[in-house]
């Protein structure tokens, strides 16, 4: 899923804030930094971790986390492949005759971690 140009930027200023300091900073330090309110902070964070840029766990301080995208795009694309050559008869698939649709699914599954 894309970024609009504001998510963009506080996912920037995120990455940049956790490599300085080790943690991620604050709503207040993000409303002062970025001159948004903390309403507009939380809707951006939300759509973040929504989807898939960031993860955070509640009600607990500074828990925001950079997800990895291209880890997973890497092993979304490895576990994909290794489906893919079973489905090619390189082994048994205990799926039977829905290779079709399982390969269609694969395909889905690849452009959602893109």
């Amino acid at each position: 899923m894309s970024l609009t140009r504001k998510q963009a930027a506080i996912l920037d200023f995120l990455k940049i804030e956790i490599a300085r300091n080790g943690f991620a900073p604050s709503y207040d330090e993000m409303v002062r930094s970025l001159g948004i309110t903390v309403a507009t902070v939380a809707e951006h964070l939300q759509n973040l971790e929504r989807k898939g840029y960031i993860r955070r766990e509640r009600m607990k301080a500074r828990s925001i986390e950079i997800v990895d995208r291209d880890a997973i795009r890497c092993a979304v694309d490895e576990t994909i492949d290794l489906i893919r050559r079973k489905c090619d008869g390189e082994g048994t698939v205990p799926w039977g005759d829905g290779r079709a649709d399982f390969l269609a699914l694969a395909d889905e599954i690849r452009e959602l971690a893109s």
